[in-house]
C-alpha cells in the first residue's frame, strides 16, 4: 500500500465483504441472526481500531504490521462466517 488512503480503502473493501457475507447468513438461516449481529459488531469494532492505528501511523514503515494484521484478520473473519453456515 502506498498511502493511508489506499490502506483505508483496502480495509473498507474487506470489511464490506465480510459484513455482506454475515448478512447472507442471516438471510439463509434466520436462527443465526443474533450470532451474526454479534459477529458484525466485532468486525466493526476491529475496523474502528485499525482506522485509528492507520491515522496514528507516522510513516510507510508503520503500515506493514497494520496491513499484515488486516490480511490475517480478514482470513479469520471469512472463516468465522463460513462456520456460521
Amino acid at each position: 500500500m502506498a498511502s493511508k488512503r489506499d490502506l483505508k480503502k483496502h480495509l473498507n473493501y474487506l470489511i464490506i465483504d465480510v459484513v455482506e457475507e454475515a448478512y447472507n447468513v442471516q438471510l439463509s438461516n434466520p436462527k443465526k441472526i443474533e450470532e451474526s449481529d454479534n459477529f458484525i459488531d466485532s468486525v466493526l469494532e476491529f475496523h474502528d481500531t485499525v482506522i485509528t492505528r492507520i491515522n496514528e501511523a507516522k510513516n510507510k514503515a508503520d503500515f506493514r504490521p497494520i496491513r499484515e494484521e488486516i490480511e490475517q484478520k480478514a482470513m479469520d473473519f471469512f472463516q468465522d462466517v463460513q462456520n456460521m453456515y
